[in-house]
């Protein structure tokens, strides 16, 4: 039945040949088990708060085996919203080991391979995204799903969030919001993005650089 995935069958075993009585041999319990996963969304800006543009925040998966069963070559995917820039996702184990990912899949999804995860054990994904500009107030709403070939497709509950709209004369740049057309002059950004592994602040050898990112400029 649903919502089991270890339960205890009893069974007895008797023989019978022709010109014998029936030999009762006795009783036997055997441990089934079945694989099961759970999956649960939150978010470190709570829905009832309203995002601004160029806001880091992410989404959280928990993800629980249900079973007395280890699951392995799990598949996590989270379409992220048109109205949010993808950083990177983040898988962490229950021993604390971490794996990022920064690429997506095919389809566009922000994708990560969970490995295996041991009997009744939970693992973790964090999902990182940027706010993008809206032109009007946009309400968003987010689901992971977890694969696997031994289950049905798995899906999270639904987050959603609300981006306010962008307006230039919210960005603070001494006062003077609307540069004259003999103020306005023309530069050059460049630089390198890189994923910060130990927060530092400064790109090590082992970090990664990431392509493709897009600036927001305000």
């Amino acid at each position: 039945p649903d919502g089991v995935y270890s339960k205890d069958v009893n069974f007895s075993a008797k023989v019978k040949a022709d010109g014998t009585g029936e030999e009762f041999l006795g009783n036997a319990t055997i441990n089934v088990n079945k694989v099961g996963i759970s999956i649960t969304q939150t978010s470190n800006i709570p829905s009832s708060v309203e995002v601004g543009t160029a806001e880091n925040f992410a989404y959280t998966f928990t993800i629980k085996n249900l079973s007395k069963l280890a699951i392995s070559d799990l598949t996590f995917t989270d379409k992220v919203p048109e109205a949010l820039i993808y950083s990177y996702t983040k898988v962490i184990y229950a021993d604390g080991t971490e794996k990022t990912y920064t690429s997506k899949d095919e389809n566009g999804n922000a994708t990560a391979k969970i490995f295996s995860i041991d009997a009744e054990e939970t693992v973790r994904i964090e999902v990182n995204v940027l706010t993008d500009i809206v032109n009007e107030t946009t309400t968003i709403s987010n689901k992971g799903t977890i694969s696997q070939a031994e289950i049905n497709d798995v899906e999270s509950n639904v987050v959603t969030n609300k981006i306010n709209a962008y307006k230039k004369g919210e960005i603070n740049n001494g006062g003077n919001n609307t540069p004259s057309e003999d103020e306005t002059k023309t530069a050059r950004i460049a630089g390198c993005v890189w994923l910060d592994s130990n927060n530092d602040g400064i790109k090590d050898a082992s970090e990664t650089k990431l392509a493709g990112v897009k600036a927001l400029l305000l």
